[in-house]
């Protein structure tokens, strides 16, 4: 039950930090590898986050206009 809980408040936390952290705009094959790092993608419609919760490892998502994909 407490790893549903803490899975919902992560979640929340990812929203509310989408809705008031300004994402830089998104430019041809954009590379995110901070741990909480963001950027906007298709005109401003959707945010692409980082959010390597729980460890200290390296994950890097490569951001194109129209997607993105994990490394």
């Amino acid at each position: 039950m407490r790893s549903r809980i803490l899975a919902a408040l992560t979640g929340l936390g990812t929203v509310l930090a989408m809705l008031f952290l300004a994402p830089s705009a998104a430019h041809a094959d954009t590379q995110i590898c901070d741990k909480y790092g963001s950027t906007a993608i298709a005109g401003g419609k959707y945010i692409v986050q980082n959010n390597n919760w729980g460890d200290d490892t390296t994950q890097c998502i490569n951001v194109t206009g129209s997607g993105f994909t994990l490394q």
